[in-house]
């Protein structure tokens, strides 16, 4: 299959191709709305402008998450340390807003503590007496925790259509395929290798009477059950009014159906088909071409109703 061809089964199946990724995109926007869910975040800070910073790093490295156990509660915990304001900051999100404040405060206490204890120093007294100095550090504790909430709705919209699009263009690709789809009479011309006539009323007589010069009788084969006889006699009669010495014409409906009809053009040498594009698929031409093999009838053109 072609490029140009695909277009054409697009465009003839546009409607189909529009609708089924729309569709698809208002169920996946329907699915991202109920399954949106609400969680909290709570955060708490230590600033560490007045010490080094270094010394958060190396506390916020120390600190063992895990310890907390709030991977099997479905809870998360996120640390980073800032350079620009010298300070780490905790984050922990999960579904119950009471127990992420209460986390986060444990995590930022253990930081704290940590951070002081690498600070600490040795300092003495007039007397030659030792005593360790703890700095303190100043602790932003959380004292509620925000709601946000998670939706994905747009970017399930936006797979369901491109999901839909694809969707619809294989299933199409496979059904033309399988019917043997024929998108245009041009297809049908260089199927058969034969001339294909028209396409105005004018220049279908014209051709008739240069295919079938001297002939008395032609013989108007349909190549599809959609492609009744009264269609082609329409057809073939609009095509007279620009001619008077057309041939009497004989109209054959679809062999398909009745395989016997091919002894209506036994022989004959002037036989053209009757072609509906889309309508005409290369099982329906394949079948009445055979027939008309069998009645030894040769084809001398084609023309669209």
């Amino acid at each position: 299959m072609t490029f140009m061809e695909l277009c054409r089964i697009l465009k003839h199946y546009l409607a189909w191709v529009i609708a089924v990724p729309v569709l698809c995109a208002i169920a996946g926007f329907a699915y991202g709305m109920l399954t949106s869910s609400t969680s909290y975040t709570a955060t708490a800070s230590i600033d560490g402008s007045t010490y080094y910073n270094s010394i958060l790093g190396y506390a916020k490295s120390a600190l063992d998450t895990s310890d907390y156990g709030t991977a099997e509660s479905g809870y998360s915990i996120n640390t980073s340390v800032s350079d620009k304001t010298q300070s780490v900051m905790v984050e922990v999100s999960g579904k119950d807003p009471d127990a992420c404040v209460e986390t986060v405060n444990r995590v930022i206490a253990d930081v704290q503590s940590i951070a002081e204890q690498k600070l600490a120093y040795d300092s003495y007294d007039a007397g030659g007496g030792k005593h360790i100095i703890i700095p303190r550090l100043q602790v932003t504790k959380a004292q509620e925790a925000s709601p946000v909430t998670v939706s994905k709705k747009n970017k399930y919209a936006a797979a369901g259509f491109g999901g839909g699009l694809v969707l619809i263009i294989i299933v199409l690709i496979l059904v033309s395929s399988a019917r043997g789809t024929i998108s245009t009479s041009e297809s049908l011309e260089r199927k058969l290798g034969v001339r294909r006539f028209g396409p105005s009323p004018e220049a279908l007589a014209t051709d008739i009477k240069l295919a079938c010069k001297g002939a008395e009788t032609l013989h108007v084969v349909s190549t599809s059950k959609s492609i009744p006889v009264d269609t082609m006699r329409a057809c073939i009669d609009a095509a007279a009014k620009n001619a008077d010495d057309l041939p009497a014409r004989t109209y054959i409906e679809y062999l398909g159906d009745r395989p016997s009809g091919a002894l209506e053009v036994e022989k004959s040498q002037n036989v053209i088909l009757a072609v509906r594009p889309w309508k005409t698929t290369v099982p329906t031409l394949e079948e009445t071409v055979r027939q008309l093999d069998i009645a030894q009838a040769s084809i001398v053109g084609l023309f669209e109703v």
